[in-house]
């Protein structure tokens, strides 16, 4: 499996919709952050989304995949170039969180996401409340009969200036209900372990796995139900997977359930 990570200076520019545009989906981009840190000591560029959930007891969480902020690489391997600032972009009016690497660098395991669930929760001050859209309203409903699928994330851009940071607009896939298929269940093959931590979906048109590999880690998967039309969010993009001779292309999604026992979203708070 192959972990989005961008820590080149060779950036690729994606374009960013497979279908036409689906309006319920279009408003779901003031959702999806743009996460980037540059390190100035060499100008390698570390980019990625996440994006917010409010607990009931009121908290607000940072979610992403764990190495857009760890620095694992493919090859289970940290980084050394891995910027010891990231930035969470909130708004265009210069509000960004910074998020300190160097604690999570020097305790992240390198461990494949068949394994280890690929997601980090950063807790978030609620000064930064009226600057952040949350998603948990798409928790909630239940998708019997899921149709289009939509990811919403922040691909790498080119031309960009080294040591200096960029304003992106976020890019949407939305792949329609016949326009991807279900991928078979992932197997370590060192081990035999099937992967039952991760959804995985190959999309007809199998260049997007890989334009999906620039920046995407993080985003969040939306689902809408074919009868109702109500949007859920399902998961979280972790990274991509293949055969070793380049067949069998698949996006690889954190299953939403790890992530909200990750921050206790589903304890029910106990009455004062």
């Amino acid at each position: 499996m192959n972990r989005i990570l961008i820590t080149c200076l060779t950036l690729l520019l994606f374009t960013n919709t497979y279908c036409q545009s689906n309006n319920a989906f279009d408003s779901l981009k003031k959702y999806s952050y743009f996460i980037e840190g540059i390190n100035s000591k060499d100008g390698v560029i570390a980019t990625g989304t996440g994006f917010f959930i409010r607990t009931k007891d009121s908290l607000i969480y940072l979610i992403t995949a764990k190495h857009v902020l760890s620095g694992c690489n493919d090859s289970l391997l940290k980084f050394k170039g891995m910027p010891p600032i990231m930035y969470v972009f909130l708004d265009l009016n210069g509000n960004i969180i910074p998020i300190n690497t160097n604690r999570i660098k020097d305790t992240s395991q390198c461990l494949p996401m068949i394994s280890s669930p690929d997601m980090i929760a950063i807790k978030i001050d609620n000064k930064w409340s009226s600057h952040i859209n949350s998603v948990e309203k798409f928790i909630d409903p239940l998708i019997k009969k899921v149709g289009s699928t939509d990811i919403i994330g922040y691909p790498i851009k080119e031309n960009v200036k080294l040591g200096g940071f960029r304003i992106v607009s976020p890019s949407q896939t939305l792949l329609p209900t016949k326009k991807y298929t279900v991928c078979t269940s992932t197997r370590n093959t060192s081990t035999g372990e099937i992967d039952s931590i991760n959804y995985s979906f190959s999309p007809k048109n199998t260049s997007l796995v890989d334009s999906i590999s620039h920046g995407y880690s993080g985003s969040p998967v939306y689902a809408q139900d074919k009868r109702t039309k109500k949007i859920q969010i399902t998961c979280m993009i972790v990274g991509t997977s293949e055969n070793k001779d380049g067949t069998n292309k698949c996006i690889v999604c954190l299953k939403l359930h790890y992530i909200l026992k990750l921050i206790n979203y589903l304890k029910p708070i106990e009455s004062k």
